[in-house]
């Protein structure tokens, strides 16, 4: 199967090396420079499939829906990697747009899996003694999103309207009432 990911380091030289040595006929890797865009984007995308997932669950699974929420999402996680040090660049490629479209459509994506399941009505204790022993990453970002939030003064409403949900009381028909707003 075709495939593309991006390896970052500083160290140009050992880019250039593992490019070489894992890419083939079928696997293609790219290379960064930009450490904090990468990490960003990368950590992002799993909050936002949270939300995505969350949504789904609730009944709002139209496509133009998701399309405003992957559009929406793309905007934050540009705004998140700017404001960490990251380049703009970055969210336009596969460890930005390529994987938020990826962790926000596949089945295979834990974080979209149990935003569904949260979406749904279950608690993160329910979902964890029934369905996953241990959360994906994005349960974990989003409680370090919410201070860098904070410290940043970013305005950041799907990852704030996760957060409401995963952790708070909230449900995502307030959460778009105020999206609307």
């Amino acid at each position: 199967v075709p495939t593309a990911t991006v390896i970052a380091s500083i160290n140009q030289s050992l880019l250039k090396d593992l490019s070489a040595l894992l890419s083939n006929h079928y696997f293609k890797v790219f290379f960064s420079e930009d450490l904090f865009g990468v990490q960003a984007c990368g950590a992002l995308k799993n909050v936002i499939a949270l939300f995505v997932g969350i949504a789904a669950g609730a009944g709002y699974k139209h496509e133009n829906t998701k399309a405003y929420l992957l559009t929406q999402g793309f905007a934050e996680l540009a705004q998140l990697t700017v404001a960490l040090g990251g380049e703009k660049e970055t969210v336009y490629g596969l460890s930005g747009l390529g994987d938020l479209l990826l962790t926000c459509s596949s089945m295979l994506s834990k974080n979209l899996r149990v935003g569904k399941l949260i979406g749904k009505g279950l608690r993160l204790e329910q979902i964890q003694t029934k369905h996953f022993a241990v959360l994906p990453e994005g349960i974990a970002t989003l409680r370090a999103l919410n201070e860098l939030m904070l410290q940043h003064k970013l305005d950041l409403p799907l990852c704030r309207g996760a957060y409401a949900c995963v952790f708070g009381d909230a449900s995502i028909k307030d959460i778009f009432t105020d999206l609307w707003k």
